[in-house]
């Protein structure tokens, strides 16, 4: 297995760090955890637990830990994580954790922090720290002897000259046991003004790149400089270039002179920058002092060191640079990915040549190569190295993925530093980007917005995701060549691993649904809508015969005025009243997403939010134009509807449908315009007390309001009833006209001044009363 970046050979992990326990209460992973806090245990409950006093926080808290373990007073280290315990003893309101781990202070590993004097450059103050004080006496080392240190773990201390100096502590405890720890600092006699220049250093192994820079136009010009490695002198020229005797830490220092030739005066000044050159290896120090906090994820990589981590964070947090996806007993099969990664040349100002030689083995069909730069990913099987430029320096996360369908999965991941200078904190932060099976847009959802996004991915092939599941799990997946936007990989369109984003992978999100945010979408002038539009203008109810209340309605996208164009997926709510039955009905329609083989479509009800959730994708191609997309049948019962109307006093209830949370894309995943109509369909739910609604539906039957829409006149024609009076409403219920029947078949009404919007027109005949829409433009 290759290795990239340097060890020192310490140990990842203290010895002797947990006090043994039984393994029959402690059986998890937990034991290998650090005990990194330090605190008190204050009192022992045999029925609860104990309290414990955090040195660090100053707070308190409670544990469900076997009370025959600790005795009260005593000190210890520990390690703890939330817990949704609850505990009989927990009503002070103290928060419960759960001990992962616990150690004796004698173990405590020492500990200490400095800064230098604002006055002084050459002026140190150290700060050990002691849990507790009372217990415990330090000494320390600056490389003259061993000097007690005061009881407060403070000490002062002022070097004779610049230079890398290491400072040691150690800490003896009252129960006889000593530890220590030792760490290198540099201390410089650099000026506060650099006479307006600065030093820019790096390496790349050990060959050392270092450069005079100045601060603005108006720096001095230099008149001399020495590079110098303790005593030797390494160049004497503003860029600098040379060979170092070998990996380790060095203490760099540029002395220098800068010649104001308007002032006609000469400015002195030395910086000194320490630099560490790492060695090639499994394990980095370094990493392990710059690696981030860890979230608790359970994705299992297994570390060159063939050790298996939570997840990659914590393989980093250890020093590890390269892992395997999957556990250390699980990673090895018919193929195993592997690779060694060689810095061939470079600079800063070049880029970076790097090499990866081919190690993997086993029978595998396709191989994936992801250089962590943005750059394409390599695709082959047959090959024995690759070479490639890096622009900048930086730290990439190389992956190697290697696989052979319904076979094998291997996926191989290498922390790649270019250079000294790049190997901050900052650069090593990156969240490992995980799959959510379901997830397909990245929002830690499953919803019919992934479903937009699987549509989008339709087709597309990379690496399977070793050791894949459909569970609701965090899980490790290579990159596939493939994204549509940074940071939203093609892989997570792929919900059930396998390799391809087909049909199967839209079957991933129902298990796991959320509904989506039910937000307002305005009416956009101009811009395609998607609206409700009812098969009926009223539904009688009768109050003597009642049963099941059903109200078909269409679901429409755009219109001959406002067509959709170039639409690739839709998604958005249906928000009913809350009177509805759960699952209402859905059918698709062929009208304008074209045959049901050429999409893809999700309907899923979310009764407690009276929320019906649609999704519709295109497999291939974009589609333009206007027409119906669905029918959606609502159920209610006669009952209930009867009751809400006679509570509400009134005779009549109007039945709309909101277009909730929309989202539409075109081809490339781009964001369309969309939006709603600016009259909502409304469908009257009229209460009658007849013996049954069939001669009410042959009147409606029998009227006909044209032109409708209208703008100055409509005629409303009733063939053989006997109209008595004509009113309209608007859609506020507000009587905007009445007036007795002029007679006749055909009943003129003016429009004239009327505000645009829907009005209900009510025809009261000596057969009973009819109700229609109309339309005012």
């Amino acid at each position: 297995m290759a290795h990239l970046l340097p060890t020192f050979h310490c140990p990842l992990a203290p010895k002797n760090l947990l006090l043994v326990l039984s393994l029959v209460l402690w059986g998890d992973s937990h034991l290998l955890a650090q005990c990194d806090r330090m605190g008190r245990v204050i009192s022992v409950t045999p029925s609860c637990g104990v309290v414990i006093k955090d040195f660090s926080t100053g707070q308190f808290f409670h544990a469900p830990f076997p009370a025959a373990t600790l005795t009260e007073g005593e000190a210890i280290r520990f390690g703890a994580d939330p817990t949704a315990q609850s505990l009989p003893c927990a009503a002070d309101g103290l928060p419960t954790l759960v001990l992962t781990c616990v150690g004796d202070m004698s173990s405590a590993a020492a500990h200490f922090t400095y800064s230098a004097s604002p006055a002084n450059p050459l002026q140190y103050t150290f700060q050990a720290r002691l849990y507790p004080p009372e217990t415990q006496t330090c000494q320390w080392s600056f490389g003259t002897g061993s000097l007690p240190g005061p009881a407060n773990g403070a000490m002062q201390y002022t070097f004779s000259q610049p230079g890398l100096y290491t400072v040691c502590l150690t800490i003896d405890n009252d129960s006889g046991t000593s530890t220590y720890a030792c760490r290198e600092i540099l201390v410089s006699e650099q000026a506060s003004t650099p006479c307006g220049y600065d030093v820019f250093m790096t390496a790349v192994g050990t060959q050392l790149y270092a450069k005079l820079l100045p601060q603005s136009s108006s720096a001095g010009l230099l008149t001399s400089i020495h590079w110098r490695n303790g005593g030797d002198l390494l160049g004497e020229a503003p860029n600098l270039t040379t060979e170092l005797p070998g990996f380790g830490t060095y203490s760099i220092c540029a002395r220098y002179e800068v010649k104001d030739s308007i002032a006609d005066t000469t400015c002195l000044a030395t910086i000194c920058r320490p630099i560490t050159l790492s060695e090639p290896g499994c394990g980095s120090a370094q990493i392990t002092t710059l690696a981030p906090a860890c979230a608790l994820t359970n994705v299992p990589v297994c570390g060159c060191d063939n050790i298996t981590y939570e997840n990659e964070c914590d393989a980093l947090a250890a020093g590890i640079t390269t892992w395997w996806a999957g556990e250390c007993n699980a990673i090895y099969g018919s193929c195993v990915a592997d690779l060694e990664t060689k810095i061939v040349s470079g600079n800063p100002d070049a880029g970076y040549l790097v090499q990866f030689k081919n190690l993997s083995s086993g029978i595998f069909n396709f191989m994936q190569l992801d250089f962590g730069d943005g750059s394409p990913v390599w695709e082959g099987v047959q090959w024995d190295s690759v070479l490639h430029h890096y622009a900048k320096g930086d730290v990439y996360r190389i992956n190697l993925s290697t696989w052979k369908p319904n076979a094998c999965a291997s996926s191989v991941t290498q922390i790649l530093v270019t250079d000294a200078f790049n190997l901050t904190a900052n650069n090593l932060t990156a969240t490992p980007d995980y799959v959510l099976p379901g997830d397909a847009n990245g929002d830690q959802k499953a919803n019919v917005y992934d479903l937009l996004n699987i549509g989008l991915g339709y087709l597309t092939a990379g690496p399977p995701r070793p050791s894949a599941t459909t569970d609701w799990v965090p899980q490790f997946a290579a990159n596939w060549p493939d994204q549509l936007t940074p940071g939203l990989n093609f892989k997570h369109f792929d919900c059930d691993g396998d390799g391809m984003v087909l049909d199967l992978d839209a079957d991933v999100i129902e298990p796991h649904y959320s509904p989506i945010t039910s937000f307002t979408v305005p009416s956009i002038p101009g811009a395609p809508a998607v609206w409700v539009k009812f098969d009926q203008d009223t539904i009688l109810v009768d109050a003597n015969n009642p049963g099941l209340l059903t109200i078909p309605a269409s679901v429409m996208v755009g219109s001959p005025e406002a067509p959709a164009l170039g639409l690739y997926g839709l998604a958005f709510a249906l928000k009913y009243p809350e009177y509805v039955d759960h699952d209402p009905e859905v059918e698709y329609k062929n009208d304008f997403f074209g045959i049901s083989n050429h999409l893809l479509w999700l309907p899923k009800d979310n009764y407690d939010y009276r929320q019906l959730d649609l999704g519709f994708t295109q497999k291939h191609q974009a589609v333009s134009g206007y027409g119906r997309i669905a029918t959606v049948t609502f159920e209610t019962d006669f009952i209930i509807i009867i009751d809400i109307i006679e509570r509400e006093l009134s005779d009549v209830k109007p039945f709309t449908v909101a277009i909730r949370g929309l989202k539409a894309v075109g081809a490339d995943g781009q964001v369309i315009n969309f939006g709603t109509s600016a009259l909502q369909d409304t469908v009257w739910i009229k209460l009658v007390e007849t013996s049954g609604t069939h001669d009410q539906t042959l009147l409606q039957q029998q009227v006909r309001v044209y032109p409708n829409p209208a703008t100055g006149e409509t005629r409303i024609f009733t063939g053989d009833l006997a109209v008595e009076r004509l009113e309209a409403v608007n859609s506020l219920g507000q009587r905007v006209y009445a007036a007795a029947s002029s007679g006749g078949q055909v009943q003129r009404l003016s429009v004239v001044g009327w505000a645009t919007g829907l009005y209900t027109l009510r025809l009261q005949t000596a057969e009973g009363v009819v109700e229609k829409k109309l339309f005012v433009r």
